[in-house]
């Protein structure tokens, strides 16, 4: 695994319009992107909190201290949400006899779909909370497409297997 072929396929997160495991990863799922892309989101979302902090204090001429428990908590949902729910349901789904996928790919559609935060938590800095709030909306929506448009295939086994 190669530096080009992560930032491509963190690419090809932004722009869904291929299947992301068949395509995109030639069926070659890893968990050096989403770990990496995981960790970077962690190390943005508190570094850029800790600045649009900052420049909102400044602002307001009240003063400011950093708030490390940020980063702890940071941390926790990230992993849990990245990590914690992709293994989840590939546990529930392999309970229910889906065997499409592994492990591995869960976590690797799971983790590369959280690489639109980063970019979205660098436009967070700024002071406008409309501005905010329509990328983190924009982040949701693309990200949350990434995930169904990739998932679906296999949650829709789900029902077939239940109706026999």
């Amino acid at each position: 695994m190669d530096t080009k072929t992560v930032l491509n396929r963190l690419y090809n997160t932004l722009w869904p319009t291929q299947d992301f495991i068949a395509d995109v990863c030639d069926s070659q799922p890893d968990l050096y992107g989403p770990f990496w892309s995981l960790t970077t989101v962690i190390f943005f979302l508190f570094v850029t909190t800790s600045l649009a902090s900052s420049v909102t204090s400044y602002l307001s001429d009240k003063p400011y201290d950093y708030d490390f428990t940020l980063l702890s908590v940071s941390v926790g949902l990230v992993y849990s949400y990245g990590l914690g729910v992709p293994i989840a349901l590939w546990a529930t789904l392999r309970y229910m006899g889906v065997q499409d996928w592994g492990v591995i790919e869960w976590v690797s559609v799971w983790g590369y779909s959280m690489a639109i935060w980063i970019p979205v938590s660098l436009i967070c800095i700024a002071p406008i909370p409309m501005l905010r709030w329509a990328f983190v909306g924009l982040a949701g929506g693309l990200s949350g497409y990434f995930l169904v448009k990739n998932v679906y295939p296999i949650l829709s086994n789900v029902s077939r297997l239940l109706s026999i």
